[in-house]
């Protein structure tokens, strides 16, 4: 079988492009690494990749409500795809397995992190993130010293309700991981399992569609440039 459609590197570059006086000053040094993060992708240098992911997860890790958040699981998809990317395309043949092993590991633990993450915010209101939000900023707290921390907070509240509607998007990306894994592995079944569970959550999808239909033997898809020029909503 031939063809291989990978998609999740990307995501961080669209969700960190900008920062500004409204982000959190806690994790700023995280959103900061990720420009450095973006330029080893835009020179496809992915083995550089998960280090400095690592480093992003350590400065997130050190606060309750990021410990668990979407942007974990950001992090471990990145990384996940990180080294699917280098088992594919420039590891050494002895080499290839321990990729992958990673890149399935890595991917299974962005799985766990949004699933739980959905399952926890998929249903809240604005009114419940924004009392939510409140507990974790102290105006009092020395980082927040000199800051708007209502407009901090704000911008908290918009990022956790973009990500009720991104993060299936990223979950289904994930399970895409996680199917190029299995065929690489000749797990050609597994592989279809996650795929269809890719589509279950985002149905545009491309590359759970076309991987399927190279599982299939069948032609791969492409989009009309009308749909890349005006893709659907999110």
């Amino acid at each position: 079988m031939t063809g291989i459609i990978i998609t999740g590197i990307v995501i961080a570059k669209i969700y960190y492009g900008n920062i500004n006086a409204s982000e959190d000053p806690r994790v700023i040094n995280a959103k900061h690494l990720y420009e450095k993060y973006n330029v080893l992708v835009e020179k496809n240098d992915y083995q550089g990749v998960p280090k400095i992911l690592d480093s992003i997860a350590g400065i997130y890790s050190q606060f309750p409500d990021y410990r668990e958040s979407f942007e974990i699981g950001v992090i471990y998809n990145n990384i996940g795809a990180a080294c699917l990317n280098v088992a594919l395309y420039k590891a050494k043949d002895d080499e290839k397995q321990l990729f992958l092993d990673s890149a399935e590991k890595y991917c299974k633990k962005a799985v766990f992190i949004y699933t739980n993450w959905i399952s926890s915010f998929e249903d809240l209101s604005e009114e419940n993130i924004s009392s939510l939000v409140n507990t974790y900023y102290n105006k009092d707290d020395t980082c927040f010293i000199d800051k708007n921390i209502e407009r901090i907070k704000k911008k908290r509240v918009k990022d956790i309700l973009s990500s009720q509607k991104e993060t299936p998007r990223r979950l289904s990306v994930a399970y895409s991981n996680l199917g190029i894994i299995c065929r690489q592995n000749m797990d050609y079944d597994k592989a279809m399992d996650f795929y269809k569970k890719a589509l279950a959550l985002w149905d545009d999808n491309y590359s759970a569609r076309n991987n399927i239909n190279i599982l299939l033997g069948r032609d791969l898809e492409e989009r009309s440039a009308l749909e890349k020029l005006f893709p659907k909503e999110k």
